[in-house]
């Protein structure tokens, strides 16, 4: 019976744990203040509609990644002073930008097997 009264005693005690980390979260939560984005989202009638995501298969998405890069080198070649560097960089760009649009394009031209 002793046994089964002090465990129960030391049950009832609270116990303080002296953490910083404890201190700076509760701090954090009591400091925090909402920005645009929180206002902005809780006036949305469909939560889903924050959440969505598209997949795009990867011959898209890389071919996106090149023509914008190929756009933007080509942009680089225009602003440059130096005529002989700014040739080179345009080609360079031209290339990537066919490069992206070739992937970009690819999986509607070529079909597989499968899909004939």
């Amino acid at each position: 019976m002793n046994v089964i009264n002090q465990y129960s005693s030391i049950n009832n005690k609270q116990v303080s744990v002296p953490c910083s980390t404890v201190k700076e979260n509760t701090i954090k939560t009591t400091e925090y203040k909402p920005d645009v984005l929180d206002i902005l989202s809780e006036k949305v009638v469909k939560r889903k509609d924050i959440t969505d995501t598209v997949t795009v298969p990867r011959a898209i998405f890389k071919g996106y990644l090149c023509f914008t890069a190929g756009t933007a080198i080509n942009a680089i070649a225009g602003m440059l002073k130096d005529k002989g560097f700014s040739k080179y960089l345009g080609i360079a760009g031209s290339l990537v930008s066919i490069y992206g649009t070739y992937n970009f394009v690819k999986p509607f031209l070529i079909k597989d097997k499968e899909n004939k």
